[in-house]
């Protein structure tokens, strides 16, 4: 039986694929984007989050932690020392506020398997299914593979949602058992690719290509960030390839700031702190230029 770290499970979700799914976010990602709105998914281990609007300043933290990582200093201000903290979760054991808590947690695939069971009623009914997510969730091959092999055991309809950047073995071995890839494009521009997010785009887009050749089901997702791949040279060049491939489909995310108090949580400086959220002004633009092409286009998830 494998066994992964997963940081949340989401029902009900609506956004991640069609009908009504359960989404299971894996830890741990290869990428390293400058405007990442899930910074809880980049690391692959267990880490400590800090929710200060909850902490009531008991002090139980402080007299738990064994690095002397809690504090409460003089004006009563809470503050966690995070060079000090190895996430050994002794914190969150006393914590009765909630306002600590571990993100990440490990599961056998047995367990992840019994909770999606739970809603296999809602996908019979709405066409949904199961998607994983992340983070990256190829990272985690073993746990993935072996997932998707039980949801289709059931007939459950599966979606992985990934960037794409994993060795062709992995992507090549869980094919078989996924219905629709959720695709992340970030830019067409290597690069710039490399600037943005510490990776190249080609085994990215050499990826998507060999998935294509398939005939596998992809949407294609494009998260629209000002000012670093919103340009209409790189849009336009997104939609050519799209439509290179043989693809009918693709979705562009605006983006937008509710992810930026994540970085507190974590004890993290967010890099990008005055990103501006797209404000659509190229909306009219994207549509003719998607219909040119003969390419459904969505707004958003």
């Amino acid at each position: 039986m494998e066994e992964a770290i997963v940081f949340d499970i989401k029902r009900f979700a609506t956004d991640d694929g069609p009908g009504i799914r359960t989404t299971v976010f894996l830890k741990g990602c290869s990428l390293r984007c400058v405007w990442c709105h899930s910074p809880e998914s980049i690391d692959k281990h267990p880490e400590l989050v800090f929710y200060e609007n909850r902490c009531i300043r008991c002090g139980s933290c402080v007299d738990a932690c064994p690095h002397g990582a809690q504090q409460i200093r003089k004006d009563s201000k809470r503050v966690i020392d995070w060079e000090k903290c190895d996430n050994c979760a002794e914190c969150c054991k006393v914590c009765f506020s909630q306002a600590l808590e571990m993100k990440g947690k490990y599961y056998t695939t047995q367990e992840i398997f019994d909770e999606i069971q739970k809603d296999i009623i809602f996908y019979q009914n709405s066409g949904g299914g199961v998607t994983f997510s992340g983070g990256e969730p190829s990272l985690q091959p073993a746990f993935l593979l072996d997932m998707l092999r039980e949801c289709k055991k059931e007939a459950i309809h599966t979606a992985v949602d990934t960037s794409g950047f994993v060795r062709w073995q992995v992507l090549r071995k869980i094919a078989d058992y996924v219905d629709l890839f959720l695709y992340d494009i970030k830019h067409m521009n290597s690069r710039k690719h490399i600037e943005y997010t510490g990776v190249s785009n080609k085994p990215i887009l050499e990826n998507l290509r060999k998935l294509a050749a398939m005939k596998k089901d992809i949407l294609i997702t494009v998260p629209l960030i000002p000012g670093y791949n919103d340009s209409p040279g790189n849009l336009i060049c997104t939609m050519d390839h799209t439509k290179k491939l043989g693809l009918k489909k693709i979705i562009f995310m605006p983006y937008n700031r509710s992810g930026e108090a994540k970085y507190k949580w974590l004890g993290r400086n967010l890099e990008l702190p005055n990103l501006k959220e797209w404000d659509g002004e190229l909306w009219q633009e994207i549509k003719q230029w998607a219909k040119l092409r003969g390419l459904k286009m969505q707004i958003g998830r």
